[in-house]
């Protein structure tokens, strides 16, 4: 059985967002500690973080940062033992239906290259070029409410 949390930087819970990003992004992907959180990890800022944990044990993060009327969804992590179990579909569109709930008319997605195809399945369309962050391959990509695509996964587990 598996559960989506959403939660304010704020939460207990931000712990655990940051161990699943420590162990993919920092430790398996050789992002620098100090690239890797940024502003919008704090408190106060304007983000909600979603965990999705399998038994009560974390398996998987993303963020949603609102900024003015932009929605983006980013630091999507799963550590190795949950992939390919369609939990990343599941907590994606968490994080989409959180944001049109909110009034997005577009979210959007820097995808990491090798999550291109990923992202398309949902509905996610390219909407600039390829460039460089973080030492990795982005594609801004973006979908409107009416794109999103019925593909797997449910919230309940």
């Amino acid at each position: 059985m598996f559960a989506v949390h959403l939660f304010t930087a704020d939460d207990k819970r931000m712990e655990s967002v940051r161990a699943v990003r420590r162990s993919v992004f920092i430790k398996s992907l050789g992002v620098p500690e100090d690239e890797e959180f940024d502003r919008y990890d704090e408190y106060g800022q304007p983000a909600l973080f979603a965990l999705l944990t399998e038994e009560d044990v974390p398996c998987g993060t993303g963020r949603l940062v609102i900024s003015k009327d932009n929605y983006k969804i980013g630091r999507i992590a799963f550590l190795p033992q949950c992939r390919d179990k369609g939990y990343g579909t599941v907590l994606v569109k968490t994080l989409l239906q959180k944001a049109f709930s909110m009034g997005a008319e577009c979210v959007f997605v820097d995808a990491r290259d090798e999550a291109v195809p990923f992202y398309e399945k949902i509905g996610f369309a390219p909407c600039g070029d390829y460039f460089e962050e973080r030492g990795m391959t982005h594609l801004p990509m973006r979908i409107r409410k009416e794109e999103l695509r019925s593909c797997g996964g449910t919230q309940n587990g």
